[in-house]
C-alpha cells in the first residue's frame, strides 16, 4: 500500500511541486519515497528524497539537484513496505527496456502465479515483489493485463515512446485515484488532499454536487466529487492521457453487472464452493512479508475471515482489534471473547471509542476522509486502526464487502419476499415472513416497504428519498435542485445486490481506505476477491435466504469454524457506535461548532444551527 502522485504538463512542472505532493501523502507510505522525471528529450531520471531508503542514497541524486528546473512528466511514490521489504521494491520503477515508468498503490495478490506464467514466457523475475510482476505484465500484455490481476490497485504507467499515461483502478474501487486538470496540466493522486499542491489556489467546492449530496445522500456518478475540476477514476476503469495534448479517454474494463452465469448446483454444492473460494481468497490475502492482523467484531464476516486466516498461520497467533462500548446494545466484546477462547490462537486487543475522543479527533478524522461521512461509524473504524498501529501491525484483514453481493443487509429481507412474489412463490410469503421475524428479528413490514420503494417509478422514488432525509432541510431554499437522482431499475434480487456493490460499497471502501491509511496500515478485504463476488452473485436468492436466515450459504460454510452464537446470530451491527447517546452528549459542542462556522450561502444557517440538537434517528 502506498501513495502515488504525478503531473503531466507539456510546458513543464517543477520537481518541488512533486515533493510537496509526496509530503502530503506521507501517511500512506512512511517507509520510502522516490521521484521520477521525463525530460523534454524523452529521458527518464530517478531521484531520491529526504526519506528515501539509505541503501539508495549513494546511487540516486536528490530531487533538489535535478539538472532541469521543469519537466513535462513527473511522478512520485511514498512506500508502505509490505512485500519485498528490500530496496528492490523502491518506486517509481522503470521497465527493463527503459520505456515504461510505473508507480503502484495496492497489492496484486496472485503475483506469484503471474510470475510463474511470465517466466514461462521468457521474463526473468525471481525473486520479486508484486510491483515487478505488474511491470512485466504490462510489458507482456499491455493494459489488458488488468483482467489477469486479483487484488486492489491504483497505478500509473507512463509510456515514453507513445507519450501516454495509463491510470488504472481496481474492479470495485478498493484503492482510490483522483485527477484534476489545472492550468495546462493534469495531476493525479490517491486522495484529494494530495492534489492540493498542484492546484492554483484553494479548490472550489461544487455547490451543485454538495447540494445534491445533501438532498439525495449520494451523487449520480462514481467519477464525481464535491470539488470543481477534480474527478475520481471510477472502479473498473482505465484512463488514458495523451501527454502532448492532455486529451483523455476513459475505458471500462470491468462491469460486475455484465458478469453472466447462474449457479446450477445444490445448496450443499454452493456451500462447498463458497468455502473453497473464500479459503483461496484468504490464502492470497495472507501473503505478506510483515505481520498480518484482523479487524474483529462479533459478526459473521470478520470472524469467518479471522478463523480461516489461522489456516495460513499454522504456528502463529492472529492479532485482532475490536471496538467496544459500555452500551450493551452495540458492544460485541462477549462474542469476540467467545471466539477467541474457542480458538485459543487470537491475541485480542480492544479500544473503547467515546464521544469525548470523537470530538478531540474530529478534525483529524475529517481531514483524513476528504469527503463527508454519513454517521459516526467511521470513527469506530478509525479507533480500531489507531489501536492496530499502536501494536505495530501494518496489515489488517477486514470483513468489508461481504454483505452486498449476498444480500446481507436487513432491507434484503423485503427484497427476498418480493422476489418470491415475482417468481410465482406468493403462497410461500407468509411462512417466509414469519421465519424472518422469528429467527432474525426482522421487522418484515418495514423491510417490505423499503423493498417496494425500489420498485417505484423514478420520480416517486426520488420524492420519497428526498422527503425522508435530513439533508434537504439544511439547504437554503434558493439553492434547492429541481432535478432528481438517477435511479437504476432494481427489479430482481440480483439487481439489488449489484446495486449495493456498485452504489453503496464505494463509500464504505472510502472510509476503509482513508482511516487505515491515516495510520499507515494496509487494509485488505478478502470478501472482494472478484471470483468470490461473481460466484456469490450467481447464487439464486433461495440460497441466500433460507429458513428465515439471510446469508444462508455463508452461514453454512462457517458453521464448523465458528461458535453457533456467531453463525446463527439474529442481529447485525458492523462498525456501529452508540450514536444516539453520543449525539446527546455532543449536542452542545456541535451546536457551538456550527455557530462559529463560516456557513456557506447554500446552507440555511438557522436550520444548521438547530440540527445538532435535533432528535436523532436510529441508535
Amino acid at each position: 500500500m502506498c501513495g502515488i502522485a504525478g503531473v503531466i504538463a507539456p510546458s513543464g512542472v517543477q520537481p518541488m511541486l512533486l515533493a510537496k505532493m509526496a509530503t502530503s501523502l506521507r501517511h500512506r507510505g512512511p517507509d520510502d519515497e522516490g521521484f521520477l522525471t521525463h525530460d523534454f528529450e524523452g529521458r527518464f531520471e530517478c531521484f531520491r528524497g529526504d526519506e528515501t531508503v539509505s541503501a539508495l542514497s549513494g546511487s540516486l541524486p536528490h530531487w533538489r539537484n535535478a539538472p532541469r528546473s521543469r519537466y513535462p512528466v513527473a511522478m512520485c511514490h511514498r512506500r508502505l513496505a509490505i512485500l519485498d521489504l528490500t530496496a528492490a521494491g523502491h518506486q517509481p520503477m522503470i521497465s527493463p527496456d527503459g520505456n515504461v515508468a510505473l508507480v503502484f498503490n495496492g497489492e496484486i495478490y496472485n503475483y506469484l502465479e503471474l510470475a510463474d506464467e511470465l517466466e514461462s514466457l521468457g521474463w526473468s523475475l525471481r525473486p520479486c515483489g508484486d510491483t515487478a510482476v505488474l511491470m512485466a505484465a504490462l510489458g507482456e500484455w499491455g493494459p489488458e493485463c488488468v483482467h489477469r490481476l486479483r487484488g486492489m490497485w491504483a497505478f500509473a504507467a507512463y509510456d515514453r515512446r507513445e507519450r501516454r499515461l495509463l491510470l488504472s483502478r481496481d474492479r470495485f474501487g478498493i484503492k482510490p485515484v483522483y485527477y484534476a486538470r489545472v492550468a495546462g496540466s493534469l495531476a493525479f493522486a490517491p486522495e484529494i488532499k494530495g492534489l492540493l499542491p498542484a492546484l492554483s489556489g484553494r479548490p472550489r467546492g461544487s455547490v451543485e454536487n454538495i447540494v445534491r449530496l445533501l438532498e439525495w445522500g449520494r451523487l449520480d456518478d462514481s467519477s464525481v466529487t464535491l470539488f470543481d475540476g477534480i474527478d475520481a477514476l471510477p472502479p473498473g476503469f482505465n484512463l488514458y492521457v495523451d501527454a502532448t495534448t492532455l486529451t483523455t479517454r476513459l475505458e471500462q474494463y470491468y462491469d460486475v453487472s455484465t458478469v453472466e452465469g447462474e449457479f446450477r448446483g445444490s445448496v450443499d454444492d454452493a456451500v462447498a464452493e463458497y468455502r473453497s473460494r473464500m479459503a483461496e481468497s484468504i490464502r492470497l490475502h495472507m501473503r505478506s512479508d510483515v505481520r498480518v492482523g484482523s479487524c474483529l467484531s462479533g459478526g459473521l464476516d470478520s470472524n469467518l475471515a479471522a478463523a480461516m486466516a489461522l489456516d495460513e498461520l499454522p504456528k502463529g497467533r492472529l492479532a485482532t482489534f475490536t471496538a467496544v462500548y459500555d452500551d450493551p446494545a452495540v458492544d460485541e466484546r462477549a462474542l469476540v471473547e467467545l471466539h477467541a477462547n474457542r480458538s485459543g490462537r487470537f491475541e485480542t486487543h480492544f479500544v473503547a471509542p467515546d464521544p469525548e475522543s470523537l470530538l478531540a479527533e474530529l478534525d483529524e478524522l475529517v481531514w483524513a476522509q476528504d469527503l463527508p461521512m454519513a454517521s459516526s461509524s467511521p470513527f469506530a473504524q478509525w479507533a480500531v486502526m489507531g489501536l492496530a498501529a499502536g501494536q505495530g501491525v501494518k496489515v489488517l484483514l477486514d470483513g468489508q464487502g461481504a454483505d452486498e453481493a449476498i444480500g446481507g443487509y436487513s432491507y434484503f429481507a423485503g427484497v427476498y419476499l418480493l422476489e418470491l412474489v415475482r417468481t410465482g412463490g406468493v403462497l410461500r410469503v407468509p411462512q417466509a415472513a414469519r421465519l424472518l421475524r422469528d429467527r432474525r428479528g426482522i421487522g418484515v413490514s418495514r423491510e417490505l416497504s423499503r423493498a417496494v420503494y425500489h420498485q417505484l417509478p423514478t420520480r416517486l422514488r426520488s420524492g420519497a428519498r428526498r422527503s425522508a432525509r435530513v439533508g434537504p432541510r439544511l439547504v437554503n431554499p434558493h439553492y434547492r435542485s429541481s432535478g432528481q437522482v438517477q435511479a437504476r431499475p432494481t427489479r430482481t434480487f440480483r439487481d439489488h445486490c449489484i446495486e449495493a456493490v456498485q452504489r453503496s460499497l464505494p463509500v464504505l471502501l472510502r472510509y476503509e481506505d482513508r482511516s487505515s491509511m491515516a495510520f499507515s496500515i494496509e487494509s485488505r478485504v478478502p470478501f472482494l476477491d472478484h471470483p468470490l463476488v461473481e460466484f456469490v452473485l450467481s447464487l439464486p436468492a433461495a440460497y441466500k435466504f433460507q429458513d428465515g436466515w439471510s446469508k444462508f450459504v455463508q452461514r453454512k460454510a462457517a458453521q464448523d469454524l465458528l461458535p453457533a452464537e456467531i453463525v446463527w446470530r439474529r442481529d447485525k451491527l458492523g462498525f456501529s457506535t452508540p450514536q444516539r447517546s453520543w449525539k446527546r452528549a455532543l449536542a452542545g459542542p456541535l451546536l457551538e461548532l456550527v455557530r462559529q462556522a463560516d456557513v456557506p450561502p447554500f446552507l440555511d444557517r438557522s436550520r444548521t444551527a438547530r440540527e445538532p440538537g435535533a432528535k436523532p434517528r436510529g441508535r
